[in-house]
């Protein structure tokens, strides 16, 4: 595939057509058909529910609406995802904004410009995907070649994100030649375990991503109870910047004492929400925040800077604790996120 070279000193000043692009992860159905239709046709598509234009609806909460009328056995809060994403897609995205879409297969990361504003098209990239941004695909780049924090962020659940917050690395990355990209490694027993968790893992993330915020929150919940807590869950609401409260005794006297912020969304949790959190801890007490949508480097130096440090969960963190302890969980919590497990051959010699 071509590639056209991106200097990274006009990006660094300000100067280039870097200077204000924005970059952004645009999920696609984990088929390879889809993957080939999207470089083929040069373009993303979306669909979340919605089965009419929303070019000329600029705001979130007229997206919304058009969801709840089509759709009302949605519950609120994946109405309000889904809005969030779709409006995203139709209108944050600019054109010139950099579109990253992983893909499953080679673990490769497609890259390429917007080119054009939102359109309406039904099945063009894949059946039930009618909103579609055309795409001036550039080249790929290996998972593999991320930081673990980039890597962590690209793996959040949500369909459409932002990731700004990591530019810098991405031109290196959209800029390196290919012959810089690392080989594949050997066929090997170990190589294709490490695949297949992976791949497991992404799949796990999708069910995740379905799930009502609520259900989310019971689900962080029992999670906790599998590691060895009890727990009390807020209702839906305002919960007052704690969701959960987890402790080891029955009547909660016992420290550690844990109160957990749930997000599940799109976008990353901030400093201002850990700090909110951290307001909340009193003497014996441990906060947890989980997010979704990961977290920014603002949150993460919050996290760590306090007299109470909070331990933070992004997605994939989240997913390696899930299935750590998953023969733990209750079977109302494991019908939620169905899982069997594969035993593989161990590497010999």
């Amino acid at each position: 595939m071509a590639r056209q070279r991106v200097m990274p000193d006009d990006f660094n000043r300000g100067k280039g057509a870097m200077s204000n692009a924005s970059f952004w992860v645009v999920r696609l159905p984990k088929r390879p058909e889809v993957i080939e239709a999207a470089r083929a046709q040069g373009a993303v598509a979306v669909g979340y529910w919605v089965k009419e234009s929303v070019g000329s609806i600029s705001d979130r909460d007229g997206i919304r609406e058009i969801i709840r009328r089509s759709h009302p056995e949605l519950s609120e809060g994946r109405v309000n995802v889904a809005g969030a994403l779709l409006f995203n897609f139709a209108h944050a995205i600019k054109e010139g904004d950099w579109i990253l879409t992983p893909v499953r297969d080679s673990r490769m990361v497609l890259f390429g410009r917007v080119v054009g504003q939102y359109e309406f098209i039904a099945d063009l990239v894949w059946p039930g995907a009618c909103h579609v941004r055309r795409v001036r695909w550039q080249g790929e780049f290996p998972r593999d070649s991320m930081r673990r924090p980039l890597l962590n962020s690209i793996g959040c659940l949500a369909g459409v994100f932002n990731l700004d917050d990591h530019r810098v690395e991405l031109v290196n990355l959209i800029e390196r030649p290919p012959t810089l990209f690392p080989e594949p490694e050997p066929t090997e027993v170990i190589s294709f375990w490490e695949d297949v968790k992976a791949k497991s893992d992404e799949m796990i993330g999708d069910l995740i991503a379905h799930l009502d915020a609520y259900d989310f929150q019971q689900l962080v919940a029992g999670l906790l109870q599998a590691v060895g807590y009890r727990t009390r869950v807020s209702e839906p609401g305002p919960d007052a910047g704690v969701d959960i409260i987890a402790h080891p005794d029955a009547l909660g006297f016992e420290t550690p004492r844990i109160k957990v912020q749930v997000k599940h969304r799109q976008s990353a949790a901030g400093g201002p929400e850990i700090r909110n959190l951290v307001g909340t801890l009193g003497p014996g007490e441990q906060g947890l925040f989980v997010s979704t949508g990961g977290f920014t480097t603002d949150a993460r130096r919050e996290a760590t800077r306090n007299v109470r440090p909070v331990t933070i969960l992004d997605s994939a963190d989240f997913v390696d604790l899930l299935t750590e302890y998953y023969d733990s969980l209750d079977a109302n919590y494991k019908a939620m996120i169905p899982l069997k497990k594969v035993w593989l051959p161990a590497r010999s010699g």
